[in-house]
């Protein structure tokens, strides 16, 4: 049976099983989704240093690319902060963040990593994701929660981000705490509290997305933005035509250990949400099909201006736990972001930047295993 949906089925697999019955959770999954996923992919683009459309682009292009290509019936594939600290850490040493060659350089990351990854399905490399132990692995994202928490602090304290080594950045601010903007720590911590309150009753609830509104809501009815709150600012409501970053051959030689090191980690990650969340209890999850899927998201990101993408343990559990039944939930999420950004893309430019801050903040805790660090050292 699972052989000839392979061959009835190269693409879109997951829809092979599809019944109309099936709609209705599709279709709620996909808005409980992008509600989460809206102010998710906005804080994961600004902590790569991009705008906040960059990071729309990235979960449209991760959506398609895996429904087209990849196994599961639940994974999310999009901008994801486990990653982006890491690539967007290595860019910088080549180009100044934000600046177009910024841009083109994490383009051209996009593209090697997808290639990389559709090279491991080929191969079949899914043994790879066994090689990390859990102390390594718990060590990595205690590491990059301790640089999201510090990299998001200024903008939520409202004060300028100081430059150099990490200690020196927590000693500047430290020093300059009494000089914080009130207005943007209520903002940032707020956003924080509502979040973490929400996922504690459900993590249905769309508290991201909650707070995002209600700081929004405060920052134009009280005219926050003259009293030094910082928001987003106007976002671009065109979408970016397929195109090939311009780059010398040196520089693409040059992001080649980067790229095999974000591939290692998506390897690591789908593999590991693939078998949270298996489309089917019965059968062993097919990591190898899953990294052609998210291999093709990564390509069509970096067509389209955007980062490499990776699955998303906590979305593929909202899908699940939401009554999601196929990829569909995922193209739907996709469609109702593409057309925020085609129809009310302003609604976005008075958005806090330190409320993207207090959903950052929020992932930062949620990533760093405690529980696992405490075993690891009694051991």
């Amino acid at each position: 049976m699972a052989g000839d949906t392979n061959i009835h089925w190269p693409v879109f697999r997951s829809l092979a099983s599809f019944r109309p019955g099936d709609l209705p959770g599709d279709l709620i999954a996909g808005l409980t989704l992008a509600a989460i996923a809206i102010p998710e992919q906005m804080a994961t683009a600004r902590l790569g240093g991009f705008s906040p459309q960059i990071g729309f682009f990235a979960f449209i292009a991760g959506s398609l690319g895996f429904a087209a290509l990849g196994s599961n019936r639940f994974l999310s594939c999009g901008a994801d902060s486990t990653i982006t600290p890491i690539f967007a850490g290595g860019l910088v040493l080549m180009a100044a963040s934000g600046s177009p060659d910024y841009q083109a350089l994490a383009m051209a990351l996009a593209l090697q990593v997808g290639a990389i990854l559709v090279i491991g399905s080929l191969f079949r490399l899914g043994w790879i994701a066994n090689l990390l132990s859990t102390p390594v692995t718990s060590g990595f994202l205690a590491g990059i929660s301790v640089h999201i928490l510090v990299s998001q602090m200024p903008g939520v304290l409202g004060l300028p981000a100081p430059g150099g080594p990490m200690l020196d950045r927590i000693a500047v601010l430290a020093r300059h705490l009494g000089e914080a903007n009130l207005f943007t720590v209520a903002i940032g911590f707020g956003v924080l509290a509502v979040v973490a309150g929400s996922e504690a009753v459900s993590a249905r609830i769309p508290g991201a997305l909650i707070g995002l509104v209600v700081a929004t809501a405060a920052v134009v009815w009280a005219g926050l933005e003259s009293k030094g709150v910082k928001v987003v600012g106007a976002v671009p409501a065109t979408l970016p035509a397929p195109s090939f970053p311009d780059l010398y051959p040196e520089q693409w030689a040059r992001l080649l250990p980067l790229s095999f090191l974000i591939a290692i980690v998506v390897m690591v990650q789908t593999a590991a949400t693939t078998r949270s969340f298996p489309s089917d209890p019965d059968q062993p999850a097919d990591v190898d099909r899953d990294f052609l899927g998210a291999g093709a998201g990564s390509l069509l990101a970096g067509l389209f201006g955007a980062f490499p993408v990776n699955a998303s343990p906590p979305r593929t559990g909202i899908v699940c736990e939401t009554g999601g039944r196929s990829q569909l939930s995922g193209l739907f999420a996709a469609a109702i972001v593409l057309a925020l950004l085609a129809f009310a893309a302003t609604l976005l430019q008075h958005v806090p930047n330190a409320a993207l801050g207090g959903v950052l903040l929020f992932v930062a805790l949620r990533i760093i295993r405690i529980r696992q660090i405490v075993t690891i050292y009694r051991q």
